[in-house]
């Protein structure tokens, strides 16, 4: 048996869509619909249950934190859905608040100078993969 030949991000990134059955090729949205969706979603998500307007908050705040650090609105897009979120009303409140989640984008954007620093182009997958696995942002409810 075979193995599969493995792609660079930048082969993937690059590869022609297929479509299937005669139909059109499928348009790859923007990053500013990608980043519209994604505040859709998680204000839908708030909408739902009332419980999430803090993750809601936090979102908001961290995003723009991470924006104010340098990152790339496209690396922010992608990074924010990987990052659990949660806590409780009085806490996004709090007179701490924004420092809280300004120490903790710090944080997070110096992980992505730092894997940056040591595979350059091929730094944002594995970036994503390390958010995802180890980073959560939950405050217990009181």
């Amino acid at each position: 048996m075979s193995r599969p030949s493995i792609l660079t991000p930048d082969q993937l990134r690059n590869a022609p869509l297929i479509g299937g059955g005669g139909m059109p090729p499928r348009r790859q949205p923007t990053l500013d619909e990608l980043v519209e969706n994604f505040i859709q979603g998680l204000t839908a998500a708030a909408e739902k249950d009332l419980n999430n307007l803090p993750a809601l908050l936090i979102y908001a705040e961290l995003g723009e934190q991470l924006r104010a650090l340098g990152m790339s609105k496209d690396i922010v897009a992608r990074t924010l859905p990987k990052i659990k979120v949660g806590a409780p009303e009085s806490f996004v409140q709090h007179t701490k608040f924004k420092e809280f989640v300004r120490l903790f984008a710090v944080m997070i954007h110096k992980l992505y100078a730092a894997v940056q620093a040591k595979f350059g182009d091929d730094a944002d997958p594995l970036f994503l993969t390390m958010v995802e696995d180890r980073f959560a942002l939950v405050i217990p409810v009181e």
